[in-house]
């Protein structure tokens, strides 16, 4: 329960201010990229929806994150024999590392190179880099191979929710 409660603390903790200047530049991008039949409507949506979820994701990760000291965690799937030893808070943080980025797995195929899983996991994978990199960079949490393996597990997971909805 503690990580859920400094969960919901982190999510206090974000920049509304910051928040809402990035929700409304992303909303003035994409009128201006509709207007210039650049976008769909759809896409137009999208796009806004991609960049103030991708904003709320690395607030919530890496810009409104408490400092911490540089930790790094190589292994790949070192959690697994954690959890199977009944370490149920870290199966917590696995469940939300992979859903975390479930959502940008539905917005992405909205425009033409985000249409194959190698595309979208490609790109879940390079968002995820960033994010542990950064994090490694700016002390703001642990630098973690699993951390890059769910959340790519997630979008891809998103991806194929999408297409298995859209196919009907």
């Amino acid at each position: 329960m503690d990580y859920i409660y400094s969960l919901s603390e982190l999510m206090l903790s974000i920049n509304h201010t910051r928040f809402l200047i990035v929700s409304m530049c992303a909303l003035i991008l994409s009128v201006c990229l509709y207007k210039t039949k650049k976008l769909t409507r759809t896409q137009s949506v999208m796009l806004v929806l991609i960049i103030t979820y991708s904003y709320l994701v690395l607030s919530l990760t890496i810009f409104d994150r408490p400092y911490s000291s540089r930790m790094v965690r190589l292994m790949p799937l070192w959690s697994y024999p954690e959890i199977f030893r009944g370490n149920y808070k870290l199966l917590l943080e696995v469940i939300i590392n992979v859903f975390m980025l479930m959502p940008l797995g539905f917005f992405l195929p909205a425009f033409k190179r985000f249409k194959t899983n190698s595309a979208i996991a490609l790109f879940g994978f390079l968002f995820s880099m960033t994010i542990e990199i950064s994090q490694f960079i700016f002390m703001r949490g642990w630098f973690e191979f699993d951390d890059m393996i769910h959340n790519t597990l997630g979008i891809v997971i998103g991806y194929i929710i999408y297409k298995k909805i859209k196919k009907g």
